[in-house]
């Protein structure tokens, strides 16, 4: 049967920016537990698929997870090269700290 292995990194976009003090209320959690990065993601037959990992900092000083999962149904698809601009830019590490709470 085809499947694909999937492993990577989720990283949460500007969190370098972030104090480290910040990162670390982010990342505080009750004993005995830890704080992780999840999203629920749907293959190319419907089936829900959790993607997940423990939050860490990474070298780069970003707020980082690593996942590992296998998808059992996808597709192979053309995509165009064309790239979105999109014009308007925000003060991206203060929208950051909003919408963490921070």
């Amino acid at each position: 049967m085809l499947f694909l292995q999937v492993t990577g990194n989720a990283t949460i976009a500007k969190s370098k920016s972030l104090t480290d003090a910040e990162k670390e209320q982010v990342m505080q959690s009750e004993d005995g537990s830890c704080k992780a990065i999840s999203t629920l993601m749907i293959d190319a037959d419907g089936n829900k698929v959790n993607l997940g990992g423990k939050i860490y900092i990474s070298k780069s000083g970003s707020l980082t997870s690593r996942f590992t999962f296998q998808i059992k149904s996808f597709e192979i698809v053309e995509v165009d090269l064309k790239k979105d601009k999109s014009g308007k830019e925000k003060d991206a590490a203060q929208e950051l700290r909003s919408d963490l709470g921070l």
